[in-house]
């Protein structure tokens, strides 16, 4: 009776504010849009900067067109602005560390072995001390000491896959690169944590444990799954780790590649891997970033962003993206937790009416504190 003496206009809009009321305070399983990025890019790199903001190097805006140019996006003002270029393109494949001095360390995917160092402060670029290997794909840590552990990859000099079983650790101190022990195996496009002051990676066949103090490495043993490249790890509340999807190819040149949603965990007390521990992701990821939450695991892949609650040992499905991020094995977006716990998400790659593909220049943005009410 009362919405009959309305006007149709006014009622209608009613009916939106409380739509819209519903989403937002309801499951919040949506992600905000955010502003647009200056280029569309992909294998890009995302640095949280100590002062919140959040630095975006590099990639690929599409298969023929690497890019040399740099933004930082403000959560504050929800901007990007230009942060310059850098002396070389770096495409996909780069690293970037930020340094105990605030300054971001950005290297690899280019056949000089450059590397370079962004300073927040005055917005500039400068060259440091090349690497002593031509590297991609590489593993980078940052050390107790501050120094920066660098690790296998694969030689950007040489055509097909090879790779290196070499590393080297970069001193900020004097900007110089000293090779370090070789590791057992050789490993590109895999994982690593920092578990008391050593280095752990995590490789396709073999797990390997690097000690600062000797520059040795030493077998951790077999993972009880192979996975080729493009997992990530991360410590849990309980002290494993988890190692999350990537790829499983299948021998020879033009083996099948298959993307995996499985999950792996290991114990460092024991030095056991275990398959069962932990269920599969409710989607296969590659490249995929990962975030330890206050309950639980927070992944962030090409077709959305799940959830890992330990105590149900369920995967949920919180967000799909507002636009396809892509779906092959090296386009994802890259996922960036910010101060206030929300999520960034920038770039990917997507395919064209005529089947080419470029990078995507927007960004979007997940509250999961909205999700959780």
């Amino acid at each position: 009776m009362f919405l009959s003496k309305i006007p149709k206009f006014f009622v209608c809009t009613l009916i939106t504010v409380a739509m819209v009321f519903i989403i937002s305070c309801g499951g919040g399983s949506d992600t905000i849009v955010g502003p647009n990025m200056s280029e569309g890019r992909w294998g890009h790199t995302a640095t949280k900067l100590t002062d919140g903001r959040v630095l975006i190097v590099g990639g690929q805006a599409k298969p023929s067109k690497t890019l040399d140019s740099a933004e930082i996006f403000d959560p504050v003002s929800s901007t990007f602005a230009s942060a310059g270029k850098m002396s070389t393109k770096r495409g996909d494949g780069l690293s970037s560390v930020l340094l105990n001095n605030g300054s971001v360390l950005v290297f690899g995917d280019t056949e000089d072995g450059s590397a370079e160092l962004f300073d927040p402060t005055s917005g500039t670029w400068s060259l440091t001390g090349s690497l002593n290997a031509p590297r991609a794909f590489a593993s980078a840590d940052l050390l107790d000491d501050g120094r920066v552990l660098v690790s296998g990859g694969t030689d950007v000099t040489k055509s097909g896959d090879v790779q290196f079983a070499s590393s080297e650790i970069y001193d900020p101190v004097s900007g110089q690169w000293t090779v370090t022990g070789d590791m057992l195996e050789i490993h590109s496009g895999h994982s690593s944590v920092l578990l008391n002051g050593k280095v752990v990676i995590f490789g396709q066949t073999l797990a390997e444990m690097y000690d600062p103090d000797t520059g040795v490495w030493s077998s951790l043993g077999a993972p009880a799954v192979e996975r080729s490249r493009g997992t990530s790890a991360i410590i849990l509340q309980s002290g494993k780790v988890m190692i999350a999807g990537g790829e499983w190819k299948q021998p020879g040149w033009q083996g099948q590649v298959h993307v995996m949603a499985t999950i792996q965990t290991f114990d460092p007390s024991s030095n056991v891997f275990s398959s069962s521990e932990i269920p599969s992701m409710t989607t296969p990821h590659m490249y995929q970033s990962t975030f330890l939450q206050d309950d639980g695991v927070l992944v962030v892949g090409t077709a959305g962003i799940e959830t890992y609650n330990p105590t149900t040992k369920l995967w949920t499905e919180v967000a799909k993206f507002t636009v396809d991020r892509g779906t092959d094995t090296n386009g994802a977006p890259s996922g960036t937790k910010l101060d206030d716990g929300r999520i960034l998400v920038i770039g990917g790659k997507t395919e064209t009416d005529d089947g080419k593909f470029i990078g995507i220049t927007t960004s979007e943005i997940y509250d999961p504190s909205v999700a959780t009410e």
